[in-house]
């Protein structure tokens, strides 16, 4: 805001009135910048940041699903290597209950669920990339036309108070501060 300071003590109170006219027409002119079109654009982008973060949080988890489960493939399978080596790889129908026989099941069952869950994960990133690159493309431009908008009407309105201070000064021999 500008600070006046009068010169000739006698013009004083017209002089305050041209200002708090002034405060006046600077108090509508900020009250006259519509300011909703650029709120609303800058929370809709919020929404969709929120939802890609949503997205990639359920990315992330299913990364540590897909993990865990190969971790724990891995142990199994060279826990059954080891088995093997000591037992030998029976691999004969009739020795279906050798320990041998059932570990190497229960591997193969991890394998399948460590290999879906890859599976899960990779499509999950795969939705993770096309909901960024879509709703970064659908969002962005919204956004930036609200604030130029914004900005162009918030120009146009400092200008006309800034332009009305000037002349206040200029009519009246008042010594302006401004930024």
């Amino acid at each position: 805001m500008a600070f006046f300071f009068l010169k000739d003590p006698l013009l004083r109170n017209s002089e305050e009135s041209k200002i708090y006219s002034f405060c006046d027409e600077w108090h509508l002119a900020v009250d006259r910048i519509p300011d909703k079109v650029a709120s609303e654009g800058i929370k809709s982008f919020l929404t969709v940041i929120h939802a890609i973060v949503v997205q990639q949080a359920e990315e992330h988890k299913q990364k540590k699903k897909a993990d865990s489960a190969f971790k724990e493939f891995e142990k199994k399978a060279t826990e059954l290597r080891s088995l093997e080596s000591k037992h030998g790889s029976f691999s004969m129908p009739e020795m279906s209950k050798h320990p041998v026989a059932d570990k190497r099941t229960k591997v193969e069952m991890l394998r399948a669920k460590a290999e879906e869950e890859k599976h899960k994960h990779d499509k999950s990133a795969s939705v993770t990339r096309a909901m960024t690159l879509n709703n970064l493309q659908m969002g962005f431009p919204h956004v930036f036309q609200a604030m130029v908008g914004f900005s162009s009407v918030c120009m146009q309105a400092f200008e006309s108070v800034y332009n009305q201070a000037k002349g206040i000064g200029e009519e009246h021999d008042v010594k302006r501060i401004l930024p």
